[in-house]
């Protein structure tokens, strides 16, 4: 099959399927302004500097080779940051932001079944 005839990934789809499954997510996903992108390797949410909405960014390559239930994780997991506002009132200034996204990582993680 050539690229042409490729189906798009549709994040849209797969959100509302968490959404039935995870109705405390519909909510903040409704105000998440949700965009693909192939500059990022897999996803990520941030604030856009020019809105000042919250963003999440995903790399549609990355979500095709997962499954339903990795992409379910991948979701909750981003949706997460947002909840623990570890993109806003929670980043502490002047700390590696490397090491602040690891340590959010794991924290999430490990609240993720």
């Amino acid at each position: 099959m050539s690229d042409n005839n490729k189906t798009k990934f549709d994040l849209n789809m797969h959100t509302f399927r968490l959404l039935q499954q995870e109705p405390f997510f519909a909510s903040l996903s409704r105000r998440i302004h949700k965009h693909a992108s192939k500059a990022i390797p897999t996803a990520g949410v941030k604030i856009n500097e020019e809105s000042g909405q919250f963003e999440m960014l995903y790399n549609p390559e990355f979500f095709e080779g997962l499954t339903n239930k990795e992409r379910k994780g991948v979701l909750i997991h981003e949706f997460y940051h947002l909840v623990f506002d570890h993109v806003t009132s929670r980043r502490p200034d002047g700390v590696n932001h490397m090491a602040w996204n690891v340590a959010t990582d794991l924290a999430i993680n490990s609240l993720i079944t």
